[in-house]
């Protein structure tokens, strides 16, 4: 009955979700670049880092997104992912300053 796990209907349900999850991302492009443009003013010429954050699947996501980086909106960004249990053990050690960091959770 591997039709009937819940590993199974996760599995089936991905491309609705990802579908879904795709017109989201679009409706919200705007809001997305007036982001990236209040990050870059304030960093003022400063590097951004952006962490993505999370454990186990959540971790694993961002490491598949710190991939997909490349784009005209985060130009000089440097993208890395994080485990959430390495981060909070010692956040200072992932902290450089004058760095202007984003984390995504």
């Amino acid at each position: 009955m591997l039709n009937e796990t819940s590993t199974y209907k996760e599995i089936r349900q991905q491309p609705k979700i990802w579908k879904e999850t795709e017109g989201i991302v679009a409706s919200s492009k705007q809001e997305f670049v007036d982001f990236v443009n209040k990050v870059n003013e304030h960093a003022d010429g400063k590097p951004v880092k952006v962490y993505f954050t999370g454990a186990g699947s959540s971790a694993y996501v961002g490491d598949i997104l710190r991939l997909a980086k490349s784009n005209k909106f985060s130009e000089g960004w440097d993208f890395e992912n994080v485990s959430t249990t390495h981060f909070v053990t010692n956040p200072l050690s992932f902290i450089e300053e004058g760095t202007v960091y984003v984390f995504v959770s």
